[in-house]
């Protein structure tokens, strides 16, 4: 559909309750990930850092491992928060357009999921929310390729790369709903994962 297609009042009041729900989600989801994530940060449970190394580096020029913490999270939630004041200017300057709800809603779900780390930690704390979490960040992930295919007249162009974005969706659903068995080609395929990023990409 081009960027000129404006949705009917039934159809916009669906979209509009739609985008309504998952924004009320993020938030929720955002907000209560920013204590996890420091704690996250603070116990240095990345698996790709050796503690006591950081330490020491961050000792040896004066940063505490507290202030160390803060920074990461606020550089990585200020980023996410501007994706969302973006995604809430567009869905409330474009109403009617099926682009600009598009276009809202990628912003709003990839900053939160895919730019800022603290909803993923979240999950791995409290099974309870592990669902939504991969859900909301499944929709973040295939929503922000779809952008780059349809931005910016709403069509894929060429033809061919609508099949691309059918791809990105089949893999994303293995990588967030099924991590670590053979669906999910990160792990269980990792050569095929570089081929298929390169060529989305």
């Amino acid at each position: 559909f081009p960027t000129s297609v404006t949705l009917g009042r039934r159809q916009l009041l669906l979209v509009r309750v739609g985008w309504l729900v998952v924004f009320v989600l993020t938030i929720g989801l955002f907000s209560a990930s920013i204590p996890a994530y420091y704690d996250y940060l603070v116990s240095f449970s990345d698996p790709n850092l050796e503690p006591a190394t950081v330490r020491a580096n961050l000792e040896s020029i004066g940063i505490s491992v507290d202030f160390y913490a803060a920074y990461l999270l606020w550089v990585t939630a200020a980023s996410a928060i501007v994706w969302v004041a973006v995604g809430i200017v567009v869905f409330w300057r474009g109403p009617g357009r099926w682009i600009a709800m598009f276009t809202s809603l990628t912003l709003v779900t990839s900053g939160t999921f895919a730019v800022y780390e603290g909803p993923t930690v979240l999950a791995e704390q409290y099974a309870a929310v592990w669902l939504p979490v991969q859900l909301l960040g499944f929709i973040g992930s295939v929503s922000l390729v779809l952008f780059f295919f349809l931005f910016p007249d709403g069509r894929f162009v060429p033809r061919w790369t609508r099949w691309m974005a059918v791809f990105w969706a089949a893999h994303e659903v293995g990588y967030y709903f099924f991590p670590g068995s053979p669906l999910d080609i990160s792990r269980s395929f990792p050569s095929i994962e570089f081929v298929t990023i390169v060529a989305v990409a």
